[in-house]
């Protein structure tokens, strides 16, 4: 890559001097080459000094059964550093309670190492907000934290 068309200074920011890119994104590969995907390094989450991946919590909430929709965000919260807090959209809103909150945080907490937990708790909406593109707009749910019941 040469550069940005008329925009150097953002090749700087994305190059490094070896030609390395930086994407933002967190991936691996294998023994065998194959490449994987992981997250997006802004929105990986510090939790008990430990770096915990959103998309990995959200796919596993998605899995349950209940579940239509689910986003993931680290909340402050000092004991922990950052503590992973969901949003979830229910397939069916009547069974939104603080028993399907437990039974989701258990969900995760049985499949999942203690640092991954949901120690910022779970809320419950009706839809997450997304851009035109559909990407949820997670620091729209950091600011929604403060207004909704946290279960």
């Amino acid at each position: 890559m040469k550069g940005y068309y008329k925009n150097s200074e953002l090749v700087k920011e994305f190059m490094d001097d070896d030609g390395w890119c930086r994407s933002g994104d967190i991936m691996y590969y294998d023994e065998d080459g194959r490449v994987y995907f992981v997250d997006r390094v802004k929105d990986m989450i510090k939790c008990l000094d430990q770096q915990v991946s959103s998309m990995e919590l959200e796919g596993l909430l998605q899995s349950h059964p209940s579940v239509a929709d689910a986003a993931v965000v680290g909340v402050p919260k000092t004991k922990y550093g950052d503590a992973p807090a969901a949003f979830i959209v229910l397939r069916d809103l009547e069974f939104a309670s603080p028993e399907m909150a437990a039974e989701l945080k258990d969900h995760v907490a049985r499949n999942t190492e203690k640092f991954k937990h949901l120690y910022g708790g779970l809320l419950f909406v009706d839809h997450l907000p997304r851009n035109p593109n559909g990407k949820v707009l997670k620091r729209q749910l950091k600011l929604m934290y403060e207004k909704y019941k946290v279960y």
